[in-house]
């Protein structure tokens, strides 16, 4: 099966009711809240995201650490599933540290909650 998926760059609060009808199966984006996102389309599309990628390059270990946690207990919680990732693209300067824990955090999440 393949999926289709959506990635809008910037606020796209503003036309989130319009994102279902694109057929698309998931929706990456950034600049938006994800409780936002969660609640105008949850029920109808897989999320992606949505740590901002400067957290990579700019916040301590704790704050990336802090700020993906929570992340993931707004997304785990989306009816049609949720993917963690960055916002934008991870940029080339990013602490590899930083994007490891951030990968650590997910499967660890994953395998706590069973999927």
């Amino acid at each position: 099966m393949t999926l289709i998926s959506l990635f809008i760059s910037g606020d796209t609060s503003n036309i989130l009711d319009l994102i279902p009808q694109t057929g698309a199966d998931l929706f990456s984006f950034d600049l938006v809240q994800l409780e936002q996102v969660r609640n105008a389309m949850g029920e109808k599309v897989r999320l992606v995201g949505n740590l901002p990628p400067n957290e990579l390059l700019d916040s301590s270990h704790v704050d990336v650490r802090q700020k993906t946690s929570t992340i993931i207990s707004e997304g785990i919680v989306n009816p049609r599933g949720f993917v963690l990732s960055t916002g934008c693209e991870v940029p080339i300067q990013c602490n590899s540290e930083k994007l490891d824990m951030l990968i650590r955090l997910g499967k660890e999440s994953a395998y706590n909650f069973g999927w």
